[in-house]
C-alpha cells in the first residue's frame, strides 16, 4: 500500500529507531471517526507501536496543539478529501503544525476540498481541478492507472519495483528543492476531463513528499486507495 510508503517517508512506520526520533503519537482524520475502509493501514501503525487517536473530520475535539501551545501531536494523517475542515484545525493550522516539526500526510481525491486545496497551495502543491481524475486510455480501466515512475530515492521509498494501481486526482509541482514527485503518471496518461491547460504524462505527479529545513516532511497522494 503507497500510503504505508508515505508514512516510511514521514518515519511514522520505519521500525522502533524511527519512533524514538519522531515520536508515536498520530492523529488519524477521517470522514466520520471510524476506521472503515482503512482499517488495516490503522492496524499495521497499531502494531508497530503507534499510539492512534482516530477522529471524525467535523469533530472538534481533534486539536493538534495544547493549551501551552505545545504540539499534541508527532505525526497527522488526513484521509478525508472532501473535508472542509479537519476536526478544529484549519489549513493554517496544519501549517502551523508542520512548522512545529509534526510530519503530515494527506490523501486527497477527485473530490478534494478547498480547505486541503489551500494547504497543498502553501508547500508548492496544485491539485487538478475538481472532479478531474488521472485517465490512461492505454490499460484495460483508463480511470485505474498503473505506474513504476518512482523518483529514484531509496532513503526515502526503499527500491520499489511493482507498478502501482492509482486511483485518483494528478497534481503539479512547484519549482522548489524542498518538493520532490516521488510518483509520476505514466507517459500516456492525463488529466480528464480535459481544459485548456492539460497536464500530462512526467509533468502530472501522483505522489509528491515536502520535506521543511526543519526535517518535518509532508507527503501529499492524489488517491487514498492505493
Amino acid at each position: 500500500m503507497l500510503l504505508r510508503w508515505i508514512c516510511v517517508a514521514l518515519g511514522a512506520v520505519a521500525g522502533a529507531a524511527a519512533q524514538s526520533a519522531s515520536g508515536a503519537r498520530v492523529l488519524v482524520v477521517t470522514p466520520t471517526g471510524g476506521g472503515g475502509e482503512y482499517s488495516d493501514y490503522l492496524d499495521s501503525l497499531r502494531a508497530r507501536g503507534f499510539d492512534l487517536s482516530v477522529r471524525g473530520a467535523g469533530n472538534a475535539s481533534a486539536v493538534l496543539h495544547g493549551g501551552d501551545g505545545a504540539r499534541l501531536y508527532d505525526h497527522a494523517v488526513l484521509l478525508a478529501p472532501a473535508a472542509r475542515r479537519l476536526g478544529a484545525a484549519d489549513a493554517h493550522g496544519l501549517v502551523r503544525f508542520v512548522d512545529d516539526g509534526g510530519n503530515l500526510v494527506l490523501a486527497a481525491g477527485s473530490d478534494v476540498s478547498d480547505t486541503l486545496r489551500t494547504l497543498a497551495a502553501q508547500f508548492g502543491v496544485t491539485f487538478e481541478a475538481r472532479g478531474s481524475r488521472v485517465t490512461d486510455y492505454g490499460g484495460a480501466d483508463a480511470h485505474t492507472v498503473a505506474s513504476a515512475r518512482f523518483a529514484d530515492v531509496p532513503a526515502v521509498l526503499g527500491r520499489q519495483a511493482a507498478p502501482v494501481l492509482f486511483e485518483g486526482i494528478g497534481h503539479r509541482c512547484a519549482a522548489n528543492a524542498l518538493l520532490t514527485p516521488v510518483l509520476r503518471a505514466p507517459r500516456t496518461a492525463f488529466s480528464a476531463p480535459a481544459g485548456d491547460d492539460v497536464a500530462s504524462g512526467g509533468a502530472l505527479a501522483l505522489v509528491s513528499v515536502f520535506q521543511t529545513r526543519g526535517n518535518a516532511r509532508v507527503a501529499f497522494s492524489g488517491s487514498a486507495a492505493l
